[in-house]
Parts: C-alpha cells; structure tokens; sequence
C-alpha cells in the first residue's frame, strides 16, 4: 500500500525577534526570505520562487519536496541539493512545502507579487503521525486438537496484548472450540499497537473504498462481513466494537485492508502449523459530518473466504481523519 498522503500542517507558528531593522518584516521561523527583488525577465502575470529546503533538526538539504500550489497546479521537486525553482502565476497567493513523513510548509502570510524573484530557505521537521491498530484479535479453530505457535510482528510498537505475548503465543486449539494459553482458556488472542504507517490507499488519484451513511453501517457490515464469510460470533464482535465508533456522525467512510496487505502493511504474523484457510480483516474509518472527502470512491471488492481444517480469522482496524487526507500528486 504506502502510496498515499496524509499529512499535518502547521509545523512551527513560532516567531523569530532576532534584531532587524526598521523595512525588515518579522517572519515565521519554518521559512526565511533571503531576497524579493523585481525581475523584468519574468513574464507578465507571473513571479518566480527559488531557494533551498533544508532539515530543520540538521540543517541538511532535502530531496523529493514537492513546491508548488493547488490553485494552478503546477509543481516541481527539490533536487538532491534541496535547491528548486517555480514559476507560478500572480493569482497563486500561496505556496506549498511537502514531502510525506515531513511537516507541510504554507507560505500563505507573504505579499507574493508578480514580476518579483522571491528567494527562500525554508526547514521541514519529521512527523509522528502515530496511530493506534484498534483491537486486533485473532481466532483459532480446528476440526482436531492442536498446538499452534504464533509470533506476531506489528509495524509500530505493542501497547498492550492478551494473553501477555512474549516473543510468540503457544495456543492449544481444541476442536470443540476453546483456546487455552498456560492452561488459561480464552475466546480469542488480543493485540493492540501504535503505529505511523497507516495511511488510506489512494489508486490513480482515487479512493477505494466505502462511504455510507450512519444509518446503513450496520446492515452495510453485515453484509460485507457475511460476505467475506465470518461466521455469527466475529461479525457481531466487530460491529459491537466499530459500529459506535462508525455511526456518531452523520457518514462513515471505510477502507478494508485484507489478506497479504494486512500483512505487508499492518502486521506479519507466522503459524505453525500453516493453516489450512485464513483470512485478516483490518479497516482504516473516519467518522464524517459531511460527505465530501475530495476524492472519488470506488468500492472495493473481496474474493469469497471458505473454512477448512485449521482455520485462523483475524481483524482489527484504526481511526483516521479524512480531514488530513489532501492530494495525490504525479510528477
């Protein structure tokens, strides 16, 4: 997955008093203009921008930083020495600094005229954008008595598990139905982890997934839940966790992150025995006051989940806010 962006603003409001004199303006320490000078060779009805994006913590220049402006859309990249240049049109009074992982830079609160050179250094800081991997839990069902040996990798840290996971879980799977874990029976293993990789995918500048009002989630989760094939027990334990969370505004959007994603992206686990069937479930949801997300959604589609033998089902999800969700952008 890993190929969208979700990002926050506003990385420093901090004002630098550093002695100027008296035509100097004060200016936000996340950017510097070191020159604003007419140029005769710019054309008519634009200005230019150029300078050096650099890390804040290091003073090293940054590469890959998308300039630029969402009115015109036009955008370049900063170059291995974090230099760029920009031609933008007058009517664009602001200028956007962004790479993921990085803080976004607006350059909103500068008089940028036509016909100036406008020259900037400008500093970024790295982002946390932690996230919580809500309730994951897994069951284990077998048609004959086993000992199954679970070790778990989520992509983040563990902020709580139970039973306790200490580098793997030995799970006795009974065929009737129970878990036991150091002869302590349990309905299912629990995890939970923090994390600041979990970003809605974004496929050829649009959203997959669902956007629902809050009165269809409920019969909209069983049908898809039904459908993937969870039986009574799992669907009813995940809409008794999600369907609250899901139904407090007036829209729910939900993306579903099934199977090798939920292993590349969310947690690589590895069984022993291999199960025979297995199927993992992870969705990114925000709960909406409006349907406007920006994008267009286009529903996702499951391929059918059969049991046999030994049968491991897993799901879990995590909140975002769509509201941080901005642009894709192609160069």
């Amino acid at each position: 997955m890993k190929k969208f962006f979700l990002f926050l603003t506003g990385f420093f409001s901090v004002i630098s008093f550093s002695k100027m004199s008296d035509n100097q303006k004060i200016q936000p320490l996340n950017y510097s203009v070191i020159s604003d000078v007419e140029d005769n060779t710019i054309s008519a009805g634009y200005f230019k921008i150029s300078g050096i994006v650099k890390m804040f913590s290091s003073d090293l220049p940054l590469d890959e930083v998308l300039v630029g402006c969402t009115s015109s859309g036009t955008w370049v990249k900063t170059g291995t020495d974090g230099k760029f240049e920009i031609l933008l049109p007058a009517s664009d009074s602001v200028v956007y600094f962004y790479k993921k992982g990085w803080s976004e830079i607006v350059m909103d609160d500068y008089d940028l005229k036509e016909g100036h050179h406008i020259e900037v250094v400008v500093y970024v800081g790295q982002v946390q954008n932690d996230m919580i991997k809500r309730k994951p839990v897994i069951y284990l069902y077998s048609d004959k008595d086993i000992t199954a040996n679970i070790e778990l990798d989520p992509y983040g840290d563990f902020t709580f598990t139970y039973p306790l996971y200490d580098k793997n879980w030995e799970v006795e799977v009974k065929k009737d139905g129970g878990l036991l874990v150091n002869s302590k029976e349990y309905p299912y293993l629990f995890w939970e982890a923090r994390s600041n990789t979990m970003n809605p995918e974004i496929k050829d500048g649009k959203l997959p997934g669902f956007l629902i009002s809050s009165a269809q989630v409920i019969p909209f989760l069983e049908e898809k839940l039904t459908a993937i094939g969870f039986n009574q027990t799992e669907m009813t334990d995940f809409i008794t966790y999600w369907g609250p969370i899901l139904t407090k505004n007036k829209y729910a959007f939900i993306q579903f992150v099934v199977d090798e994603e939920y292993q590349s992206d969310i947690a690589s686990i590895k069984i022993e025995p291999q199960p025979d069937a297995q199927k993992r479930i992870f969705i990114l949801c925000s709960s909406l006051e409006n349907a406007d997300v920006g994008y267009e959604i286009i529903p996702q589609e499951f391929e059918t989940f059969e049991r046999k033998g030994f049968t491991v089902v897993e799901w879990g999800g995590s909140e975002i806010d769509l509201n941080l969700l901005k642009y894709e952008i192609g160069l």
